[in-house]
């Protein structure tokens, strides 16, 4: 909490500010505010005057923002929606409240008085727009705004989409999904050919972005051409084959937004497929197993109702023995394409409702 020298900095010079501004003093105003930030950080009420002043004489730019920008609008609009006043404090409610100052009620007075001598002369879809309109009548207006196509690029709105995903996010959340895709053998075992892959993948990831899945997937599909293989005593021809896949897989994430999600990724599987030849109505199987290295990246995008789809491109270390059959050595590449469920809550719902955020 903000100690008392902090406390009674901001009361004194606030009446110090009012004063000069008043006189028209802007270049004293900005040398005060200065003082006072460096006496309390960048808090919500040096946040408030100094976008209010560059709105007013038309010096604004999105590299004002503090990094806690959008905690800071988040205050504002607790105060003016919920805040009960006395001659003394304001009292904030909310779990964004950062040990807000001792500042008597007429510095919201102050800051009002600015905002509604701004003449609503910006551009329509503008952030200076945005931000009028928030000080001087509708605060509760600016997240569901800024969630619209047009403020896609601009700094607030990036700001925005940070803070909800690195404040909402459940500490576990749970995923399931079901796999398709493709392997393709690039070596020796290119004989085999490709295969589609099905499968089912489930697993959790934690708030700091590490990821645990288990995978199972099975290959199916002839192999490209006919292979040579011990059954039972003897060498024989076949081309039927069957794949399997069990796997662990870890992933840490390297890049997240609030639908984005990139990590990079790296396992441990037992890998193998089955082949059969029939002779006098005598089935004969032989089963090939190696284990399984493989790293790549995963790239998840989050979709709607706890959805999401997922592309895993993967190079498998693998190496099948075949005792004298065709060889068989060489690793593969396989991509991943699954479409999941998460059964946590990315976003807090409860949170989301305070921030306006819509899927």
């Amino acid at each position: 909490m903000h100690g008392l020298d902090c406390d009674s900095i901001s009361e004194n010079l606030f009446f110090i500010i009012e004063k000069e501004y008043n006189s028209g003093n802007i270049d004293s105003v900005d040398s005060l505010l200065k003082i006072w930030e460096k006496n309390c950080g960048i808090i919500e009420p040096i946040e408030r005057i100094k976008l209010l002043l560059s709105l007013e004489d038309n010096s604004f730019n999105e590299n004002m923002f503090s990094d806690n920008i959008i905690q800071n609008l988040l205050i504002y609009r607790a105060l003016k929606n919920n805040y009960v006043t006395n001659d003394t404090v304001h009292y904030l409610p909310f779990e964004y409240y950062p040990d807000y100052p001792k500042l008597k009620k007429e510095f919201d007075i102050f800051s009002t008085k600015i905002s509604k001598k701004l003449i609503c002369t910006f551009d329509t879809n503008t952030i200076e727009s945005l931000l009028y309109e928030f000080y001087a009548s509708t605060p509760d207006s600016l997240f569901l705004r800024l969630q619209k196509p047009v403020y896609k690029e601009t700094k607030l709105k990036k700001c925005y989409e940070n803070y909800v995903y690195n404040t909402t996010r459940d500490s576990m959340l749970l995923h399931f999904g079901l796999i398709t895709g493709v392997w393709v053998p690039i070596g020796n075992n290119k004989v085999l050919g490709w295969h589609p892959i099905a499968g089912f993948q489930f697993g959790f990831k934690n708030y700091d972005g590490w990821r645990l899945d288990l995978s199972m997937i099975i290959r199916f599909k002839d192999t490209k051409e006919p292979i040579t293989l011990y059954f039972i005593d003897s060498l024989r021809t076949t081309s039927k084959y069957l794949g399997g896949y069990f796997g662990l897989n870890i992933e840490k994430e390297i890049y997240a937004d609030i639908n984005n999600e990139l990590s990079l990724n790296g396992g441990f599987a037992l890998d193998g497929f089955k082949s059969n030849f029939i002779e006098n109505n005598i089935i004969y199987e032989e089963n090939l197993s190696s284990a399984n290295l493989n790293f790549g990246f995963s790239y998840r995008r989050i979709l709607k109702q706890k959805r999401y789809i997922e592309f895993q491109p993967f190079y498998n270390i693998i190496s099948y023995k075949t005792d004298g059959g065709t060889n068989l050595e060489g690793h593969a590449i396989s991509f991943r394409l699954i479409f999941g469920f998460l059964s946590g809550k990315p976003i807090s719902e409860a949170k989301r409702s305070v921030l306006n955020y819509k899927y």
